[in-house]
Formats: C-alpha cells, structure tokens, sequence
C-alpha cells in the first residue's frame, strides 16, 4: 500500500515518513486463519528441493484490484452516478484513490435528515 510521490524537477520525496506507509497490523489478519505447512517431501526438479513459487501470487493480486474496482462502481451506482464506463484506478491502490474514485457525496454521511 505504498505510493511514491516525489518532485519532478529535483527528485525530493514527499511520502518518506510513516504516516504515509500503511503496513499491516493484528487487526487485519482475518478470524479464521488456517495455516498449514507442506510435508517435507524432496523436490527434484527445484534448486535445493526449493518449492517456492512467484508468479501464481504476483498474477492473482490483481484480482484484488478488480474486486476494489467493482465494490467502487457498486458505491458509485448506489450514489447515483453513470456506471457504464470503465472505471480507471492507479496500482498502487491507496486509501486516497479508493476515496476519491468513490466519489461520495457528504449528504450520504448524514445518519438522519436534517
């Protein structure tokens, strides 16, 4: 969840302190966390019986980018703006980007009607 902004003309980094890098803590670790761990079992195909694997994860994470895509044009739909056209959101996908893509009207905050 980190984006990088810099300045363009002298390279100076505005996102370098903590508040703006979000890591992750105990509460976003789900209830039901099963973990199991493979058997040793020797793999002759790999270096050092390595099972490690890169790609597969790498490829599915976009798919969370899409699911956050898809709860935003429910959001908007719900709002009442047009949802018929593709909804651009920037990798890497921050709080500020999921608020501002939502577009969200202040009056949708309000518990009652005044």
């Amino acid at each position: 969840m980190e984006d990088t902004i810099y300045n363009h003309d002298n390279g100076e980094i505005y996102t370098d302190r903590t508040w703006n890098y979000y890591i992750m803590g105990a509460k976003d670790i789900p209830n039901d966390f099963r973990v199991y761990l493979a058997r040793n079992r020797p793999n002759p195909v790999g270096i050092l019986g390595s099972k490690a694997t890169g790609e597969p994860p790498l490829c599915l994470s976009h798919c969370v980018v899409d699911a956050l895509r898809v709860a935003i044009d429910a959001s908007r739909q719900d709002s009442g703006y047009d949802t018929e056209h593709f909804l651009n959101i920037d990798v890497p996908v921050t709080n500020e980007s999921v608020v501002d893509a939502s577009d969200v009207k202040i009056s949708e905050f309000l518990l009652y009607e005044p």
